[in-house]
């Protein structure tokens, strides 16, 4: 839904119309400080929203619909995607680098669950 407003802005002898999108199937980013989860394995990136789901929900115990940000990264460490809940939806943002490597997130044994007890 698209709600135009009846004020103008003037910039010298020219008046521009301004357009507000107001609909709840649009983005909708919070504002509130997330937490940023990082798993702690090289993940698999053809994953899709189920696949990087799961991974969160089963590797690293947490809820995907929190409003958190998790973060996977390849092997290679030159992709990286993230998974965020954005109150409407999941959604998926990845970044490839044509040079040099993201920070290693893993430790030489690899994966390692969340032990009870930890915050």
């Amino acid at each position: 839904v698209v709600d135009e407003l009846n004020f103008t802005k003037r910039l010298g002898s020219e008046r521009r119309q301004f357009i507000r999108f107001e609909s709840p199937s649009f983005m909708n980013f919070n504002t509130r400080i997330s937490r940023v989860f990082a798993y702690p394995s090289p993940a698999d990136l053809r994953k899709g929203f189920n696949g990087l789901y799961g991974l969160v929900v089963d590797g690293l115990d947490e809820n995907p619909l929190s409003g958190d940000l998790f973060l996977f990264v390849n092997r290679n460490r030159n992709l990286a995607k993230i998974l965020l809940w954005d109150g409407t939806g999941l959604c998926i943002f990845q970044k490839r680098l044509e040079q040099g490597r993201f920070a290693k997130l893993w430790r030489k044994k690899g994966f390692a669950k969340k032990q009870p007890g930890d915050a």
